[in-house]
């Protein structure tokens, strides 16, 4: 099916519109895991790693879009990619000679060919080229750079494949990469979110509590769509808001749609804390070199009164709130007891912290639990 759309380059043109998710055939495909992808925090990598390397300053990102991504590349056997298409006059038959969107199997095959590219550029000249799915980039020094960002081209055409020329970035201190802006300083990189695409989803988000309706799939473009935002700002921060929505994505499978999409209580609550978070987003700052960082060995118990308490029996001190802070002797790192004397540390920006059970740990790499003010503590 055409449809008429805006190119990068601003003029009108025709693009192909299917969706081979809607044929059901991806429910027949089982894959072990996911693709790997390099997201904004492999450019910061990068960079953190040149930067010893290089003089203060003297970084440049770069990058470029695969034309037509998957499109270029033909299916094994057209047999199987079929496709009915309801008309007005009737079904029409289709047959597709290239991989299809919304094909599990294409993304699976392209990542292979943009792994390739990718490895090629490292291993043969010794670029350190990095790609998400279709777009293609890379850090590297101001005297380098340039070569690297030509070079690339140059092997994706000896492939018989080629980059959008109108998508082209060429290296610079600061380009917009996967929806945000990444900026290398001289002594930090710096990751924003782009006032135009902060509101766009802000105003996606609002209209959803207008409307309170979220359908599964409308819950799956959503998600996948804040989650490209939210894990290069904030990290495991935003896991938990998240969360209600991929399950609202899934629960096609084991609900039924009479009841309609309304949104729950847990939808509405993660709603309006992205919102918010969106709002009041600053800027991720990653140093380079971190000279100062305090380390924390963290033991879940503090004492009051000579008596031992551990978190959940916070209720059941009889003077909880009424003794003074500088009598807790404790080891959750916001005060110590020294040679009988009470020392509240000044901690710097950067800290690492020491976690001392499995549960506690496995909450922090998820970013969220099965407890709603846990999460709440989490983001």
């Amino acid at each position: 099916m055409p449809t008429q759309r805006v190119g990068s380059d601003g003029r009108d043109k025709v693009r192909r519109a299917e969706d081979w998710r809607q044929s059901g055939a991806n429910s027949t495909v089982s894959v072990p895991d996911t693709p790997a992808y390099h997201g904004i925090d492999a450019f910061v990598h990068v960079a953190r790693a040149l930067s010893a390397e290089c003089a203060p300053g003297d970084l440049r990102v770069w990058g470029l879009d695969h034309e037509a991504a998957y499109r270029q590349l033909p299916v094994a056997n057209p047999d199987h990619t079929f496709v009915i298409l309801n008309t007005p006059s009737g079904p029409t038959l289709w047959r597709h000679n290239v991989l299809m969107f919304g094909s599990t199997a294409s993304v699976w095959g392209y990542c292979r060919v943009a792994d390739l590219m990718s490895w090629l550029d490292r291993c043969l000249l010794l670029i350190p080229m990095l790609h998400f799915v279709d777009d293609f980039g890379g850090v590297d020094s101001s005297n380098l750079a340039q070569s690297a960002f030509e070079c690339s081209q140059r092997v994706c055409g000896a492939l018989g494949l080629k980059f959008k020329l109108s998508k082209a970035q060429p290296p610079k201190r600061a380009h917009k990469l996967q929806g945000v802006y990444l900026q290398l300083g001289e002594t930090e990189a710096t990751v924003a979110m782009t006032p135009e695409r902060a509101q766009r989803l802000d105003n996606q988000l609002k209209q959803v509590i207008l409307d309170n309706k979220l359908s599964p799939k409308e819950a799956s473009s959503l998600a996948g769509k804040l989650q490209f935002v939210t894990q290069s700002l904030f990290g495991r921060a935003s896991a938990a808001a998240l969360r209600p929505l991929y399950r609202r994505a899934h629960s096609a499978h084991f609900r039924s749609s009479k009841g309609g999409w309304q949104l729950s209580e847990s939808i509405m609550a993660a709603l309006d804390f992205l919102r918010r978070r969106l709002r009041e987003s600053k800027p991720r700052v990653v140093r380079y070199v971190v000279e100062e960082r305090a380390i924390i060995y963290a033991d879940a118990f503090f004492e009051i009164g000579g008596r031992r308490y551990r978190p959940a029996e916070a209720e059941e001190i009889p003077c909880w709130g009424r003794t003074a802070p500088a009598s807790f002797i404790n080891g959750w790192g916001f005060v110590a007891c020294v040679s009988g004397k009470t020392v509240f540390a000044e901690l710097p920006s950067h800290q690492l912290l020491f976690v001392d059970n499995e549960p506690a740990r496995h909450a922090l790499t998820k970013g969220f639990t099965n407890d709603a003010n846990m999460n709440k503590l989490l983001q």
